[in-house]
């Protein structure tokens, strides 16, 4: 089965990045993916790069549900938003997932998100 990303709104995805940049987290008794999924950069334009989240069966054999559009507003540092999804980690039910943040000058920034 593939992940579905025609039904978000505002933009058509091209790719959708899993393993091994993504993360997988628990929400409600379910395992999610979290990537990110966006456009291909061509000369004179920029892609579009989302981060999403996909409910996944128990194995994570396939996708059991629609993927969620849970792209951070972008921060000053980034200038271009999420690069790709690092790790995850659940403290006291509060689940936060480390992403490098991109820019145009190549730097690697790490940010933190929350996921709720």
């Amino acid at each position: 089965d593939t992940i579905r990303l025609d039904h978000l709104d505002g933009w058509t995805p091209e790719w959708i990045s899993i393993p091994p940049r993504s993360s997988v987290f628990e929400w409600r008794g379910r395992p999610w993916i979290v990537t990110t999924a966006g456009t291909t950069a061509t000369a004179g334009t920029v892609g579009v790069r989302r981060v999403i989240a996909v409910p996944m069966a128990e194995d994570l054999s396939k996708p059991v549900g629609l993927a969620v559009d849970i792209t951070p507003p972008e921060q000053d540092w980034e200038e271009g938003g999420v690069a790709q999804i690092g790790g995850s980690v659940t403290v006291q039910g509060r689940t936060f997932v480390l992403y490098l943040g991109a820019n145009p000058d190549r730097e690697q920034s790490i940010g933190v998100m929350e996921l709720v």
